[in-house]
């Protein structure tokens, strides 16, 4: 099922995402003049950072599978060293071979992560490095612990009933076992637990809306802000809010980082 990605919406309420592509950018460490790839790149703002860290003689490029998302980060920050490609992350197939990719926040849309992996390993260099960051196993609990309720509904039941998780929210150790299929290195593969905060019912609602869309858009366009309020009401009972009034998540994220063994003489 593909989604239809409202980018403008997604922009003024992924605080959490920023948050994390910028920590992530940090552990990438890009180097003046590197070639680099963002997959899932979204709007373009992190891809936009990594671009300004390499410089004017570096290149990044940045794929994403919603159309939409690819307009406005071209739009917004598009240049001589920055393009965005229209691809699906299982089967891009670019001219560029790569100094380092990144990838935040996306892969988790992706079920079966090896189609991934395969693509990564050839189009990185020898040598080339990668940090990807994911929702992992155990991911946002609350929010699928609150849609599975209302699909037990005869409300909601009419469409959630027997719908699948349809997030690749994986572990590490099948993880390592990929890479190594992929001829890929692997450095570190850790489930870290975080919290994201939502500042308020706004906040949370917000979230809600711009990236559950596997839920959102199989309810009729009528009825969607009533399932969206309903669910921030059942996250609200099942994770009691802060004393400020924020909405302490707890999320699982998926951490990975390794590379291309460098070529043998």
């Amino acid at each position: 099922m593909s989604y239809q990605w409202d980018a403008q919406d997604y922009a003024r309420n992924n605080a959490g995402q920023r948050q994390w592509a910028l920590a992530l950018i940090q552990r990438l460490n890009p180097q003046s003049g590197e070639t680099i790839l963002d997959i899932g790149c979204g709007d373009g703002g992190a891809t936009a950072l990594v671009a300004q860290a390499v410089g004017p003689g570096g290149r990044v490029v940045g794929i994403d599978s919603a159309a939409g998302m690819i307009e406005t980060a071209h739009q917004n920050h598009a240049s001589d060293t920055l393009r965005f490609v229209h691809a699906d992350a299982r089967n891009f197939d670019l001219p560029e071979r790569f100094d380092a990719m990144l990838s935040n926040a996306a892969l988790h849309w992706i079920v079966d992560h090896r189609p991934v992996l395969a693509r990564v390993a050839r189009h990185l260099k020898p040598g080339g490095r990668f940090q990807f960051e994911m929702g992992g196993r155990g991911n946002a609990a609350a929010p699928l612990q609150a849609i599975e309720q209302m699909a037990q509904t005869e409300f909601w039941g009419e469409w959630l009933a027997g719908v699948d998780c349809p997030y690749g929210f994986h572990g590490s150790d099948e993880y390592r076992v990929w890479l190594q299929e992929a001829g890929l290195v692997c450095e570190s593969a850790e489930l870290i637990s975080v919290v994201m905060r939502h500042a308020d019912e706004a906040a949370l609602a917000g979230w809600v809306r711009t990236t559950w869309l596997p839920y959102t858009q199989r309810i009729p366009a009528q009825h969607r802000d009533r399932f969206v309020a309903e669910v921030v009401e059942r996250c609200g009972e099942l994770v009691p809010r802060a004393a400020d009034g924020s909405y302490p998540l707890q999320m699982v994220r998926l951490q990975v980082a390794g590379y291309k063994k460098p070529a043998t003489k």
